[in-house]
């Protein structure tokens, strides 16, 4: 089991640009998910299986596993293309419309 969380630059990043109230909201979600003894992650398929998707409100953190930590990778608004959003610059992410 992951003892730690790690977090990517970008993630870092984008929290400081979100409201504090927010930002304490995501983290303190992830420790909580996080840190339980099990997890009940949302899987990815597809391109990006092994990666896993933690809902936030309407903010989604994408991280993934190994063995000793969970790294955060990502984190998203609902709505927004993961794929997108990773190759989009930080001030111009790209926006879809849901599927469902």
């Amino acid at each position: 089991m992951p003892s730690r969380i790690e977090y990517k630059a970008s993630v870092e990043r984008d929290l400081r640009h979100l409201p504090a109230a927010i930002a304490a909201r995501i983290l303190d979600k992830l420790e909580e998910v996080l840190g339980s003894q099990a997890p009940r992650l949302e899987a990815f398929h597809g391109e990006f299986a092994g990666m896993f998707k933690i809902r936030v409100g309407d903010y989604r953190v994408i991280c993934s596993r190994t063995a000793d930590a969970f790294s955060c990778c990502e984190l998203a608004t609902v709505g927004t293309s993961i794929a997108d959003r990773a190759m989009s610059s930080y001030s111009n992410p790209v926006k879809i419309k849901s599927a469902i």
